[in-house]
Order: C-alpha cells, then structure tokens, then sequence
C-alpha cells in the first residue's frame, strides 16, 4: 500500500482497529497501523487493550469516542508516546517512524 492509497475493508483484530476503521463510509491509510501500534505498546504496558470492553459494540464505542486513560505507573514518555499514537483524527496521529524512533520514551534504545 502506497502512502496514497486507500482501504475500504473492514478487517484486523478488534480490539486494535483504529476509529476510521469502524466508520461506516470507511476509507483508510496508514495511519490506521500506528493506531494499532499504539494499542500494542499499551497493552505491553497495562496489560489489556487501552479501550477493551468484552462487549463489542461498546468497545467500538469506546474506541470511537472515548479519550485513552493511563494507569499511575505509566511514565510521562509512555503517556505522551501513547497520546500522540492514540489520535482519532488520523491525520493528526503521529506517523513518523523516525519522529517515534526519536520519541523519548525510546531514548534508552541503540537503534544502530
């Protein structure tokens, strides 16, 4: 998939799928894959999805509408990395593997 190009499908693991996924007049990119990194490294971190429900439809709901919570331990690096991934609005998600790479939440890490 190029930068350009666009998904209608609706398909990934649920607790993953990122809000432009579940709309009904669904056009996506990726952006939708940082979401589901997002969701990814908060589950590492918490150990649940950061809008699981066991009832679907609301997480879907919850996936939509609601802003992502953090737990006490979570650190500041964590959060803001979290927030940035976790945008609804895709175009303002952050996108850039080397801005994430370069995130200090990762400053611990030799990418070389």
């Amino acid at each position: 998939m190029t930068d350009s190009q666009r998904a209608k499908s609706l398909c990934g693991t649920a607790e993953y799928l990122a809000p432009e996924v579940l709309e009904k007049n669904r056009s996506y990119g990726k952006a939708c894959d940082w979401w589901s990194f997002g969701c990814v490294i908060y589950e590492m971190l918490t150990g649940c999805p950061p809008f699981y429900s066991t009832n679907r439809p609301e997480m879907f709901q919850k996936i939509k509408k609601a802003e992502v919570t953090f737990k006490p331990f979570h650190s500041e690096e964590a959060k803001n990395l979290l927030f940035k991934l976790l945008i609804k609005e895709p175009t303002q998600r952050l996108q850039n593997p080397e801005e994430i790479m370069k995130h200090p939440f990762y400053a611990p890490i030799d990418w070389k």
